[in-house]
């Protein structure tokens, strides 16, 4: 994404855009990527161990799995299956 500038204003119009462009990326990649999983995390998230196969295993036959912030469901770690 272009860089938007500001304070992290979370209602802000840059801000909102993004939250528009991501959510029509998600619905791109599901198209793109048709019957397999796809694993959808932000840029600045670290991970030290490899997870993806168990991550699919623990899904069960679930659509989707979200991580939780604080109760939340949010879009910063998400499984996807696209079909």
């Amino acid at each position: 994404f272009p860089e938007v500038p500001g304070k992290a204003d979370f209602q802000s119009a840059g801000f909102n855009w993004q939250n528009l462009e991501k959510s029509r990326m998600v619905r791109q990649w599901i198209r793109e990527n048709w019957g397999e999983t796809i694993f959808i995390t932000d840029a600045d998230i670290i991970y030290f161990s490899p997870f993806l196969d168990q991550l699919q295993q623990d899904s069960g036959d679930a659509k989707g799995a979200f991580a939780r912030k604080g109760g939340v469901y949010i879009i910063e770690q998400t499984v996807l299956r696209c079909d």
